[in-house]
């Protein structure tokens, strides 16, 4: 009997020694993933990027991924350090369509997710609370000036290390993607395990707010109700890529446009007979094209908008055209930029300078890479903008404006977009 009980003894502990074995191996790299095949993964983005076919193959350095390599096969890195380090490395590339990102971001697969309690809104170059917990719903409006030890400004500086930028314009917006604590954490953004925000009210009133993330299946969150019914509300448009707002006693038509991708249930062909249609039955001014939110799409429905609007160039061209651009523009909707001015050669560019270089790289390859279970795609080709190029003087930077216009968070809070608001008195005479 106690010859059976030893046994037991023994072969339990034999379990629990096996069993703690296996979790320490899961904590570097992946579970059930060698370090050799992380190795193959990114072997297969560097042949990416140096192949025949990438447009940034002149870009090419391997010297950071040989080292990464080199230390994913000695086992010390987790899976969560590779992907940061890779995210880095692509990010230095200064090209949106070259990207890396975690499929497991905001899953349960690495536990319980966390987020932070607050997000936030930009308006020009500032950066407001427009969304928080219940519990931090006191600082709705308040202005964002610090990350934990760093300013806003250098906290915009930090991420792009790694979310790809090519302006300045376009690198502001990447700090409204910081949402998860894990990013919080490794940008070096918390104290002790805790998220910390210097924020300003519009009194002038300082604090610095030291919170615990939040776990958002089990949190409530409250945002800014801003005034939507004025004439220079901006649309929201919901379920759609695209509409139309006719504001008549403006002389004014907007046409919201987030997305370049036609929709079975409102197509492209009825968006812009719609807009025919309601430029036939009421007296209009001008027609804003509204492509501030748009980060792009599919360049077959931007030849189909293209031809759709060039079918109706006699009667379009009597109308003033603006289009409004920001650092969240991109793509097809810079080509569709690029088209108006080639179509309308009278029309007028209204915003901030866009996220998209005029020289960038376009027509993406997406790949899973299955053991990181992480995206990535790298551009195939050199974006072809004529008129975008003709107007630049440095084509390593955006589209710039005619007229520049930054968003306010006073006029967003009245419901009066300062963009839509400078477009009107600029054709008002």
């Amino acid at each position: 009997m106690k010859v059976l009980q030893k046994t037991i003894l023994i072969m339990l502990l034999a379990g629990i020694i096996s069993l703690s074995a296996c979790k320490k191996t899961d904590t570097a790299v992946v579970s059930d993933v060698t370090p050799k095949q992380i190795y193959y993964d990114i072997e297969s983005i560097k042949i990416d990027i140096s192949s025949a076919g990438s447009a940034v193959k002149h870009l090419y350095d391997p010297e950071p991924f040989v080292k990464l390599q080199e230390e994913v096969l000695e086992g010390k890195l987790s899976r969560q350090e590779i992907v940061y380090r890779l995210q880095k490395i692509i990010a230095a590339y200064n090209c949106t369509h070259l990207s890396f990102f975690d499929l497991t971001a905001g899953s349960e697969e690495n536990g319980i997710t966390k987020a932070s309690p607050l997000e936030f809104g930009c308006f020009g170059n500032d950066f407001y609370v427009t969304r928080a917990a219940l519990k931090y719903s006191k600082y709705l409006g308040w202005k964002l000036t610090g990350i934990g030890d760093y300013s806003a400004a250098e906290a915009i500086d930090k991420v792009g290390e790694y979310i790809p930028s090519e302006t300045p314009a376009g690198k502001k917006y990447n700090l409204l993607r910081l949402y998860y604590y894990e990013d919080y954490v490794y940008y070096g953004f918390t104290k002790n395990g805790k998220l910390q925000f210097s924020l300003e009210s519009s009194e002038g009133k300082t604090k610095i707010l030291t919170c615990r993330p939040s776990i958002p299946k089990k949190t409530f969150y409250v945002s800014l109700k801003p005034v939507t019914d004025t004439p220079f509300s901006v649309p929201v448009l919901r379920n759609r890529n695209y509409g139309i707002k006719p504001v008549p006693e403006n002389k004014t038509l907007y046409i919201p446009f987030n997305s370049v991708r036609d929709s079975y249930e409102y197509s492209i062909n009825n968006w812009i007979s719609d807009l025919i249609q309601e430029l036939n039955e009421h007296t209009y001014k001008t027609i804003v094209f509204d492509v501030r939110y748009n980060s792009g799409g599919k360049v077959y429905d931007m030849i189909k908008i293209s031809s759709l609007l060039y079918e109706h160039k006699e009667e379009l061209e009597k109308y003033n055209i603006a289009v409004i651009a920001s650092g969240r523009t991109y793509s097809a909707a810079c080509t569709f930029i690029d088209e108006m001015l080639r179509i309308f050669p009278h029309v007028k560019i209204f915003g901030e300078e866009t996220g998209q270089a005029v020289l960038n790289y376009t027509a993406v390859h997406p790949q899973t890479l299955k053991r990181l279970n992480c995206h990535f795609a790298y551009p195939t080709q050199i974006d072809n903008v004529p008129q975008l190029t003709m107007r630049s003087t440095d084509t390593s930077r955006g589209t710039f404006p005619d007229v520049e216009i930054l968003e306010t968070f006073e006029g967003y809070l009245k419901g009066e977009d300062a963009v839509y608001k400078a477009i009107y008195e600029y054709y008002k005479e």
